[in-house]
């Protein structure tokens, strides 16, 4: 079969104009994602990442709509989860935070990253015996993580009598 010239020129310039358009969509991330998410609204990855990118702006109230609409469409997902209550904690909710903390610890107990995010919440409220257990339990489940090793030994410089009292 054969493909007169002025269809040929009609396809190969369509086809153009489609890549030219979708090209522009992979400098913007967020329109990247949005029109995954347009084309795909029943997966939750374009979700999750979306609440990431608007996470990463600090625009929370958009990240949490997100990844709630992610989590809908996959509750299982720690990450997802972990994300959220990121974004709970980063707006002043770190009782939120926490309860998302927790449900993410259900389904994946051994998820090093919600263990460290836990301790930095007691951490900040000044409980810093239970946040030490937090950062103890988050290298367990992975040795080389470099972060809740860091405040472990920013906290026991700082008050040696912690390093005593833990060792009870």
């Amino acid at each position: 079969m054969r493909i007169s010239i002025p269809a040929a020129v009609l396809i190969l310039g369509t086809l153009s104009l489609l890549s030219v358009g979708r090209n522009a969509l992979w400098h913007e991330s967020i329109a990247l994602w949005n029109d995954a998410r347009l084309k795909s609204p029943a997966k939750e990855r374009p979700y999750a990442n979306l609440g990431i990118l608007y996470a990463e702006r600090g625009d929370f109230a958009r990240a949490i709509s997100l990844y709630q609409h992610a989590l809908i469409l996959n509750p299982r997902s720690v990450e997802t989860l972990v994300n959220l209550g990121n974004a709970y904690d980063n707006i002043g909710r770190g009782d939120a935070a926490r309860e998302i903390y927790l449900k993410a610890i259900e389904i994946n107990p051994q998820y090093a990253k919600v263990y460290y995010n836990l301790g930095v919440l007691f951490d900040r409220k000044g409980n810093l015996r239970a946040a030490i257990e937090q950062y103890q339990k988050a290298l367990l489940f992975d040795p080389g993580y470099a972060k809740p090793k860091m405040r472990i030994a920013e906290l026991y410089a700082a008050l040696p009598e912690l390093r005593r009292q833990v060792g009870k």
